[in-house]
């Protein structure tokens, strides 16, 4: 780039025009994480409320976190084209909008609208990874892949936060209806903001794409490649745990261990708060000695050990006991998804990021698909969220086993 005198510009200068222009890029890609994140988790956390207009089980609302997640794996075979042909700005303001007309739909307070709520908030999240990720590969050095990653992965969380404290307390104040329409206003407001970012930040856009030609694409990518197989395997198994967790924490702690609904969401906020912390730790740990895979091994132990200490919760435990081991479980069951999206650009061949991340969220929605769902059949055989916590000792074990199989194939890449 030169300057008005026609000369280069400097060296400084260039590096600060890049720190400013990542900036924008990590706060940009947040703030839409976040908002997802927030629409999603908003339903469970509302789990008692939504149950009591509807005159349903709360355990119930696990089926509607289930079908965003299948809809997501499915719409997420072509999500890594549609970045590619529209650009990762549109792409996000799509996911936006789809988040208003879910949190819309619901506030009806219908059975039927509630299952369209599902449809859209899994449309929605199906283009958000694979918009930001595409934006964060082009603007991040090698170096601090892991930390920016991370950065932006915090919005999960965030948005867990904001489901857990500012949801349940509008929700008791004003009724559910009210809460989710403050998170489809955030929604389109957000979408509004992010026009103008559009024609610099799409600037790689390709027409020429066809998004239905190869649908498996990044699929197929994933699957031949040991190193992001094995990855996406694993975390098939780990975003079990992370969803089961998020979506069921609130009701156990209200059922079986004595505590009120908003004491409850202030306990799943604050799981998730250790969750962003976490993501932020593990993204600096994994930059620093260069093996994102170790870090997501130590992470999968950490949360076994968790599940197993979860089967003897009981309504005698003290409040700040369960502070200690759901703030142990949030860290680590909600703090590997920054290493996991650096891990797939690493491992993602150039200038394939975003498909790369579109064929690896297909095994991780499926295991948000299928997690939730499971957890339900198991509580219903088991009568006890302790013990079904329990079980999610099991789906850890099955997530470090294999990264380990991985690890030959990610050390390599490394190299």
């Amino acid at each position: 780039m030169s300057t008005a005198e026609g000369g280069s510009r400097p060296a400084g200068s260039q590096r600060s025009a890049a720190e400013i222009a990542l900036a924008w890029v990590v706060l940009l890609t947040l703030a839409v994480q976040t908002l997802g994140s927030w629409a999603v988790l908003a339903f469970p956390a509302m789990a008692t409320e939504i149950g009591a207009t509807l005159r349903i089980e709360p355990v119930l609302i696990g089926y509607l976190v289930s079908l965003a997640y299948g809809v997501a794996m499915l719409v997420s075979l072509v999500a890594g084209q549609t970045v590619r042909r529209y650009g990762a700005v549109r792409q996000g303001q799509v996911a936006l909008v789809c988040f208003a007309l879910a949190c819309a739909a619901a506030a009806s307070g219908s059975l039927a609208a509630l299952g369209l709520a599902g449809m859209l908030l899994g449309l929605g999240y199906s283009l958000i990874n694979p918009a930001t990720s595409h934006l964060l590969a082009r603007a991040t050095p090698p170096e601090r892949r892991n930390l920016v990653f991370s950065i932006k992965q915090t919005g999960v969380p965030a948005g867990g936060i904001l489901a857990g404290l500012a949801t349940p307390a509008v929700a008791v104040a004003f009724g559910w209806q009210v809460a989710i329409a403050t998170i489809a206003a955030a929604g389109l407001l957000l979408a509004f903001a992010m026009a103008p970012l559009r024609a610099r930040l799409d600037d790689d856009r390709d027409r020429s794409v066809r998004v239905l030609r190869r649908p498996l694409g990044g699929l197929l990518l994933v699957m031949r490649r040991p190193g992001l197989r094995w990855l996406s395997i694993g975390v098939f198994f780990l975003s079990a745990v992370q969803l089961s967790l998020s979506a069921y924490l609130v009701v156990f702690l209200v059922e079986e261990a004595g505590m009120g609904l908003v004491p409850a969401g202030a306990l799943l906020a604050a799981t998730q708060a250790a969750g962003f912390g976490g993501r932020l730790v593990w993204g600096a740990l994994a930059d620093r000695i260069g093996d994102g895979n170790g870090v997501m091994l130590g992470l999968a132990a950490g949360m076994l050990v968790a599940a197993l200490v979860s089967a003897g919760v009981t309504s005698d435990w003290p409040v700040p006991a369960l502070y200690a081991l759901f703030l142990v479980f949030g860290a680590t069951a909600i703090g590997w998804n920054g290493v996991f999206m650096a891990e797939i650009a690493r491992l993602a061949p150039p200038g394939e990021v975003g498909s790369a991340t579109a064929g690896a969220l297909v095994p991780t929605f499926g295991g948000v698909l299928f997690g939730p769902s499971l957890f339900a059949v198991a509580y219903k055989l088991l009568d006890s969220y302790a013990l079904t916590f329990g079980g999610l000792a099991l789906v850890a074990l099955l997530a470090g086993l294999a990264l380990l199989a991985g690890r030959p194939a990610a050390r390599s890449a490394a190299a």
